[in-house]
């Protein structure tokens, strides 16, 4: 068991490394789409203007049309973005960040039911390093929609697992901005599909729980 789960660590923090290196190639959507837009977005705003407004096409078009080439998204592209001129190395980091974004989710979500933490740890740390994960960073604003998804499923057991109001409540408010954040910054594809494979998981837990599907259907 600590084989396997050393492993699982180390395999995440290898492909983490990887991408921080700028040694694995973004191809599809992130190389043609998300990279050029994010670079022009921030030159714009290093140069004073809008980020939402392209001026060099024609009367020049809103930027904001480009959904999520614009600069409204995501947020960790404005902050990188706005902090200093975006480049390769600025979306590894914004990689990174992402990732962590999503390890805790997962860890708040197999820490609920997991009664090690170190297995908590691993299970985290093996849903955002895995293969699929990787994948997903082909189309950016997919893979921030799986980070994002963890956060379900956290605050979803939450709900479950409350045992007092403030518990109910903090679910609720959970599950209310990362649905906010996740229209904000993911593709839309993870709006559906998010909510679909996490609802049946859910689901099972709360039949486990006594009142449990009630507190869910609450939050």
């Amino acid at each position: 068991m600590k084989n396997i789960i050393s492993l699982s660590i180390f395999y995440a923090l290898t492909i983490n490394a990887l991408l921080l290196s700028g040694l694995v190639a973004y191809g599809n959507d992130t190389g043609k789409w998300d990279i050029p837009y994010r670079v022009l977005a921030s030159a714009l705003a290093e140069q004073g203007n809008l980020p939402l407004w392209y001026p060099n096409a024609g009367n020049g078009f809103p930027q904001l049309s480009l959904l999520w080439g614009s600069w409204t998204f995501p947020p960790l592209g404005i902050l990188l973005g706005t902090l200093y001129p975006y480049n390769h190395f600025s979306l590894a980091i914004e990689n990174l960040l992402w990732r962590l974004v999503g390890f805790g989710g997962s860890y708040l979500f197999a820490r609920q039911w997991v009664t090690h933490p170190i297995g908590a740890i691993a299970i985290a740390a093996t849903y955002v390093g895995s293969g699929t994960m990787s994948w997903a960073a082909l189309s950016y604003s997919a893979l921030i929609g799986q980070m994002f998804a963890p956060w379900i499923l956290a605050a979803g057991s939450l709900a479950i697992r409350a045992t007092a109001g403030p518990s109910l409540a903090t679910a609720t408010g959970t599950l209310g901005l990362v649905a906010g954040l996740m229209v904000w910054s993911a593709y839309p594809g993870a709006w559906l599909t998010a909510p679909v494979l996490s609802g049946p998981l859910l689901l099972a837990l709360a039949l486990t729980h006594r009142g449990g599907l009630r507190r869910l259907l609450i939050a």
